[in-house]
């Protein structure tokens, strides 16, 4: 039988904001970019989605729109359990400087995805047509 640590549950955790103000701050960009608000490296890819699904069928979209608004309450509601919520004793600190360069190359990569989508997507638009062809 497998024993499941207790912590590693998100109810058990809450309150790393105040042990770890930078973590908790670049992580919520990330998270903002997961979900794809507009200038951030979700966005494009979504907007692709579901402009995509609309042409085949507007069932289809509607279906990836419900999706995509469960997986954000979801994200969000973790991020204020985890980062927001009442503090516990658990052994993590904010971030070293590697880390924290680390973090910035992502969110630099974020927002440039985010602002210029056209540079990486025509990179792989012609692989991407080749695939959607085999399938159409």
């Amino acid at each position: 039988m497998v024993h499941v640590r207790d912590d590693t549950e998100i109810a058990d955790m809450g309150g790393f904001r105040t042990k770890a103000p930078v973590f908790a701050g670049l992580y919520l960009v990330v998270l903002l970019a997961s979900i794809g608000i507009p200038l951030t490296s979700g966005f494009p890819g979504e907007l692709l989605m579901i402009t995509g699904l609309v042409k085949v069928g507007l069932g289809y979209a509607i279906l990836a729109g419900l999706g995509i608004i469960v997986g954000v309450v979801y994200m969000l509601v973790s991020y204020r359990k985890t980062m927001l919520g009442q503090p516990v004793e658990l052994p993590f600190s904010d971030l070293n400087s590697r880390e924290k360069f680390v973090f910035a190359v992502m969110i630099c990569l974020i927002f440039l995805i985010g602002i210029f989508p056209t540079l990486f997507l025509t990179t792989t638009e012609s692989s991407v047509n080749i695939l959607v062809s085999l399938f159409i």
